[in-house]
């Protein structure tokens, strides 16, 4: 399913309205958000986002492997995104935006 424009956008307003009031996010997540939202918008065809750590951490200016790993992992742990990763080097880590994080 193929995200467009106004629903991105709607992903990103929900995503905001929802971190102000989750007192766990910190500027890293918004961060690590936004660079994701960023690469969905080349990925027209689809609603998951193949992902590349190290294009991923420099878009996001992260430059910590572990605040990588711990700020990606909290984004799905908290329910702003659906992380899929693979420890395979020949398979394609994505993630899916969720955008609102948990409910109420």
């Amino acid at each position: 399913m193929a995200l467009d424009w106004e629903k991105r956008v709607a992903l990103a307003d929900a995503f905001f309205m929802a971190i102000g009031e989750d007192n766990r996010i910190a500027t890293r997540h918004i961060s690590l958000f936004l660079s994701l939202w960023h690469l969905g918008g080349r990925q027209p065809s689809s609603a998951t986002i193949p992902i590349r750590r190290p294009e991923l951490m420099a878009l996001a200016k992260i430059s910590g492997l572990a605040t990588y790993h711990q700020t990606i992992r909290d984004l799905d742990d908290f329910g702003y995104i659906r992380y899929e990763p693979t420890c395979n080097p020949y398979k394609i880590t994505v993630v899916t935006l969720e955008g609102a994080g948990p409910g109420p």
